[in-house]
């Protein structure tokens, strides 16, 4: 009938001459059942979006190169959530940490403040896939609140495109938040709860929290506790530094690891019901000193000796420019993350292979320290 000419016959509807191909194509879709027309007919399923606030953070940087290197086929949207484009931009191209194809990578600049720019960041979200959100931000005075913006943005976008959302939440060290009969070590400590608690009241547990030690990375230069050594370019013989937490063990972790379980959890296929409502605790495969261990692993990558001394945090503040009557407040905190040395296996049974060493830490970030 398709291919008849057309006729004359009143009240027939006149057909025009269709290609043969064309007419196979329509034969063979009629004779499918239902469910099949539409799975042949259905181009892509929905697509999962990755925001990741505090992109330019130690976690959330190494978390997006991570990602990224992951999604060659970019069957995930990824959205970085930050305050600094151009700054983010220039960290996804350091040649130290290798660059990474960024063609997946949707940058959002967003002040964590204002809801109307994290609604519009939100927006990116594909409106019938899944949202995965890592909620981060720097250590500030209203941390809290930041985070809380962000995390309730997300989760009025995704109710109201009918998505599904889950969120890691990075926060800070088990005992940090245990301490004081659970009121936390410093100020810090109640931020992170703040955001904890309403997570638990909220999200219908579909969310978990990371609780990692201490980073590796607070031990390059830059920073109060950081290892700096003066002269390393120019003297022959052995080195000598100084640190405040000189004589503790501490079971710290590289940053490298807590976005690799941030990675994997964000971009398993139920994280709800794999993940959901639980608490991670990471730290490194084993407590290490300051004064031995991570000496000798820097000596044996300059081969040089290097010999670390414990100094007190005043001094240690003042040397890098900070009011040494900030050690009061700074105290408690350092003094129980400096005993912080139990060791947990979440890390390797998250990854499927054992933490990073401070032996792995120190060839990587030689240039920093």
């Amino acid at each position: 009938a398709l291919r008849s000419r057309s006729m004359s016959t009143p009240n027939m509807v006149s057909l025009p001459l269709l290609p043969i191909n064309i007419i196979i194509l329509v034969a063979l879709l009629l004779t499918l059942p239902l469910h099949a027309n539409a799975m042949a007919l259905d181009t892509a399923a929905p697509a999962t979006t990755v925001v990741v606030s505090g992109a330019c953070g130690k976690v959330g940087s190494r978390l997006l190169r991570e990602l990224l290197m992951n999604n060659n086929d970019g069957t995930k949207r990824i959205v970085a959530l930050v305050r600094d484009a151009n700054k983010l931009k220039a960290m996804m191209k350091d040649a130290r940490y290798g660059e990474v194809d960024s063609t997946n990578l949707s940058i959002k600049e967003a002040d964590y403040a204002n809801p109307g720019q994290l609604k519009d960041a939100f927006a990116t979200v594909h409106p019938s896939g899944d949202c995965r959100l890592f909620l981060s931000c720097g250590n500030v005075p209203d941390q809290a609140g930041l985070e809380l913006n962000i995390l309730k943005e997300a989760v009025a976008h995704t109710r109201g495109t009918n998505s599904n959302l889950f969120t890691a939440k990075l926060s800070t060290a088990t005992p940090i938040m245990e301490a004081n009969g659970g009121e936390g070590a410093s100020s810090y400590a109640k931020e992170h709860r703040i955001v904890e608690d309403y997570l638990r009241a909220n999200c219908d547990g579909n969310y978990c929290i990371l609780r990692p030690n201490m980073f590796m990375q607070v031990l390059t230069a830059g920073s109060f506790l950081g290892i700096n050594i003066p002269h390393v370019d120019k003297d022959e013989g052995e080195l000598q530094a100084t640190h405040p937490m000189a004589n503790c063990k501490v079971s710290m972790i590289d940053c490298v690891d807590v976005a690799s379980v941030a990675a994997h959890i964000l971009s398993s296929a139920n994280p709800n019901e794999q993940y959901g409502n639980n608490v991670y605790e990471l730290t490194g495969p084993s407590a290490i000193g300051i004064r031995e261990e991570i000496a000798s692993a820097i000596s044996n990558e300059l081969k040089r000796p290097l010999e670390i001394e414990n100094i007190s945090l005043e001094s240690a503040l003042e040397s890098n420019g900070i009011p040494s009557a900030a050690a009061k407040g700074l105290r408690p905190f350092l003094d129980t993350l400096g005993a912080y040395d139990r060791v947990t296996s979440q890390v390797e049974q998250l990854l499927g292979r054992p933490a990073r060493s401070i032996h792995d830490f120190v060839p990587d970030e030689k240039w920093a320290i």
